[in-house]
């Protein structure tokens, strides 16, 4: 996590809803520039969606 947590750097966690529990992960990384994505809208989660059929991203 070390490598991760430093101003700069950018961490996306997938699956980042709390389900069970509080998460650390943003607390953890508190010098990077984190993003939880989930599924489901909820706690933690910054970016919710459904990457099964992701649309493509080139503009065209």
């Amino acid at each position: 996590m070390e490598l991760a947590n430093k101003p700069g750097k950018r961490v996306l966690e997938i699956g980042s809803r709390e389900v069970t529990g509080s998460s650390r992960a943003r607390e953890d990384f508190h010098h990077a520039d984190y993003v939880g994505f989930d599924y489901y809208a909820g706690e933690n989660v910054d970016v919710a969606g459904d990457t099964t059929y992701p649309e493509p991203q080139i503009p065209g």
